[in-house]
């Protein structure tokens, strides 16, 4: 039976950064216009609410709770149309990572594509979603039912520790559970053309570890990523800015207006960071469709021909 090296299939992203800088090059231009398109929309949509917003998270609860439930109302609107972009890019990401992996020879345009593979991914994080938000429901009204009862035999106090030390640490281990069980599924989507979460769980079975062994290897290169980008920016922004003033006005700054958006010091932070985010797609995107192609029946043992 054919197996994978956990930290081999982390260092899948560095290897596609290294053999194809040029798509890396092509992925922080689409994630700086979809960062700054995102934040324009934001701006014109409901920019001033969403400003509003952000000064009342900050402050102690308010008196009429209906100020904020009709902020709520102003930018939700906003807030489901960035939701349907953010999951029409991800379907277009993990696509585009799929095809550097599992078929490298067709990489015009940086892997990516607007087509059935795509649509295929977005109907796969759709039923995951769905599924997700079911098994959500049942979990809170199981631990309410759960906390009901413990309350009433040993008490509040007794129930309300249950549910800090033992429910919510369950959740999150359920979560990363049902998350590496699925991981295969957008690579095994993307090569068999069909959605098949069966088929997907079935590979997983016996190699929970060495998947999380995996993953946690390649978050842990992307947390890297993450911080060094950050550190870049600050220095970029300080130096467009003319010193650290500008770095304080920049990361905290609000973007209720498309003038707070289109600053030189906000463009720089946008374009270092989404060359940053171009790294970390094919770090965390990747080792999925590596390991998929060492354990799909017929494949070759390698990642890369």
């Amino acid at each position: 039976m054919a197996e994978f090296s956990a930290s081999d299939a982390a260092f899948t992203g560095f290897r596609v950064v290294a053999e194809r800088p040029w798509a890396v090059a092509i992925w922080a231009a689409l994630q700086f216009v979809v960062s700054l398109g995102f934040n324009l929309f934001v701006a014109v949509s409901a920019g001033p609410a969403f400003a509003k917003l952000a000064e009342l998270s900050l402050q102690p609860p308010a008196q009429d709770p209906t100020v904020a439930l009709d902020l709520i109302r102003q930018v939700a609107p906003t807030y489901l149309v960035l939701m349907a972009g953010a999951l029409v890019l991800n379907a277009v990401l993990y696509a585009a990572m799929n095809r550097a992996v599992l078929r490298p020879e067709e990489s015009r345009f940086g892997y990516l594509r607007l087509a059935a593979d795509e649509l295929r991914q977005l109907g796969l994080f759709a039923i995951i979603a769905g599924l997700g938000l079911a098994a959500y429901l049942a979990f809170v009204v199981f631990a309410a039912v759960v906390i009901v009862v413990i309350g009433l035999l040993a008490g509040e106090g007794m129930a309300l520790a249950l549910g800090i030390a033992v429910l919510f640490p369950a959740v999150i281990c359920g979560f990363l559970f049902f998350a590496v069980r699925l991981s295969l599924a957008s690579p095994m989507t993307f090569a068999t053309r069909r959605i098949d979460l069966r088929g997907a769980w079935a590979m997983t079975r016996g190699r929970f570890w060495p998947l999380l062994g995996a993953y946690f290897i390649a978050f842990a290169l992307s947390a890297v990523v993450v911080v060094l980008t950050f550190a870049i920016a600050v220095a970029v922004v300080a130096v467009v800015g003319g010193g650290m003033t500008a770095v304080g006005a920049t990361f905290g700054g609000d973007i209720g207006t498309v003038a707070q958006i289109v600053t030189p010091t906000r463009l720089a932070y946008l374009a270092i960071s989404a060359i940053g985010q171009a790294l970390i797609w094919p770090v965390t995107m990747t080792p999925p469709a590596a390991i998929y192609r060492i354990l799909a029946p017929g494949s070759a043992s390698r990642v890369f021909d």
